[in-house]
């Protein structure tokens, strides 16, 4: 099914393509007709509402019912909500900044550097261990994460990048700005690069990594992201933000996620989109989000069948993919006793106690392992080597 102009713009209120123009949008399947999850793990009684432009395959978000500076000013809690992940945080910084260095190259450290939508401060605090000489600092929209942030020390202020910036950001003449996993939450991907490189001093250069859409994964399903995009989208809203394009590869293993995008620019003055994405396999890539996204549709029967009933159910992790469980498989949820993490936390999340697995394996117990599908494998290997029963997702579900 397409929808057409009309439908588009009456029903839908999509406008044409901002890439390619094109006016016919093919809607992808929602996982729940009346909820959806967004990535910091809350559950909102909307569907996710994404269409596939049948052009050049950007995919988009419809509804866009929250303003975003008061979603990610106050309601976004990203950095509060995942007991027990300062065990993972600590690899994935080093590695993102890793990844940060390497992309800058082989000069000279920037002397000033800004981070936009730095959270708590983590990534900014991994990075000035690297370049202890530089002046680094970091804008985040969410009070909580800056408050956070600022009991640890680190030089970060509220603030969003198209709104009003405090005092200490507004100056601009920076050497190195960069965004990791920003651009896709926000409604304008060539006007946040525009306002971004704004900010860079002569021969600045500017970094967003962000989910590499060729492959439908995760990011697909969360209703915060705004598009999902190939590198051939994002370096389009490059072109049309008035970027020159320096380097584009893969987000390195380990620095933030797998199917992840790595993107170097400057500004070059001109803001022409060149030409429309070149998308020739647009409606493989719809076959393959459909795809994806029914196996989550179907996700929670699937795992229903294998749960005892005459036994309780626990979740092994407090991250991240239990937000999607609880959100998209709530009468699995309901099943769910307790989560178990290594050191436990004292905290809940989604409505469930969050224990020190060493507390719950004592005895042969049912488990669900809500952690990324990738690491499924090697949770599910030691769940059951400790003597419990785990509950497979499908293998077909890997991201």
């Amino acid at each position: 099914m397409r929808i057409r102009r009309s439908a588009a713009h009456v029903l839908m209120h999509i406008s044409p393509c901002p890439l390619c123009g094109t006016v016919e949008w093919q809607p992808l399947d929602n996982i729940h007709e009346s909820r959806s999850v967004r990535t910091d793990g809350v559950v909102i009684a909307q569907p996710l509402s994404k269409f596939h432009c049948a052009g050049c395959g950007l995919a988009i978000r419809s509804t866009q019912s929250e303003d975003p500076a008061a979603l990610y000013g106050e309601a976004y809690q990203l950095y509060s909500n995942r007991p027990g992940a300062e065990q993972f945080d600590a690899a994935r910084y080093v590695a993102i900044s890793s990844a940060l260095r390497a992309a800058w190259g082989n000069r000279t450290a920037p002397k000033r550097v800004l981070e936009v939508g730095c959270g708590d401060g983590s990534l900014l605090h991994a990075l000035k261990l690297s370049w202890p000489g530089s002046h680094i600092v970091g804008l985040e929209p969410s009070g909580s994460a800056v408050g956070f942030a600022r009991t640890s020390h680190r030089p970060v202020y509220q603030g969003m990048i198209g709104q009003s910036l405090p005092t200490a950001i507004a100056g601009g003449a920076y050497d190195l700005i960069y965004a990791v996993h920003v651009i896709e939450h926000t409604p304008d991907p060539a006007t946040f690069l525009m306002n971004s490189s704004a900010l860079l001093a002569p021969g600045g250069r500017l970094i967003v990594t962000c989910p590499d859409g060729t492959v439908p994964h995760a990011e697909l399903i969360h209703s915060d992201h705004l598009f999902s995009m190939t590198p051939k989208h994002l370096a389009a809203f490059a072109h049309r933000s008035g970027q020159n394009i320096l380097l584009q590869v893969d987000c390195p293993a380990g620095a933030q996620a797998e199917y992840s995008q790595l993107m170097v620019c400057a500004p070059s003055g001109d803001n022409q989109l060149r030409r429309p994405p070149d998308q020739p396999h647009a409606d493989a890539l719809y076959r393959d989000r459909q795809a994806y996204l029914r196996l989550w549709k179907g996700l929670e029967a699937d795992l229903l069948n294998s749960v005892r009933a005459d036994q309780p159910l626990y979740c092994f992790g407090a991250g991240g993919w239990t937000g999607n469980i609880a959100g998209y498989c709530p009468q699995l949820w309901d099943r769910v006793v307790a989560c178990a993490v290594d050191g436990g936390s004292g905290a809940s999340v989604h409505g469930k106690d969050v224990l020190d697995y060493r507390t719950v394996a004592r005895e042969p117990r049912q488990f669900i392992a809500v952690v990324n599908p990738a690491s499924q494998s090697r949770i599910a290997a030691r769940l059951t080597g400790d003597g419990h029963k785990v509950i497979r997702w499908p293998g077909e579900l890997s991201a």
